[in-house]
């Protein structure tokens, strides 16, 4: 997804990150800090929780895709 959306404009900026939510990494949380959008793909309640009381520093977008059979 992150390939595609970098591919659709020469302004993005899209990282994918394969990590559990929220991240150890602080390099990871200072990028999401500051982000723009944040797009979650894992239909997961509990990493929606997360994003919740995540400490975001400013407002963002939130996207939240899942798709199943």
């Amino acid at each position: 997804v992150a390939e595609r959306l970098n591919l659709s404009s020469p302004h993005a900026n899209v990282k994918a990150f394969t990590c559990n939510f929220p991240p150890e990494q602080e390099t990871i949380v200072q990028f999401l800090q500051q982000s723009n959008w944040v797009v979650d793909c894992t239909g997961n309640d509990s990493v929606l929780h997360s994003l919740e009381q995540f400490n975001w520093e400013t407002p963002k977008v939130f996207i939240s895709v899942s798709l199943g059979v």
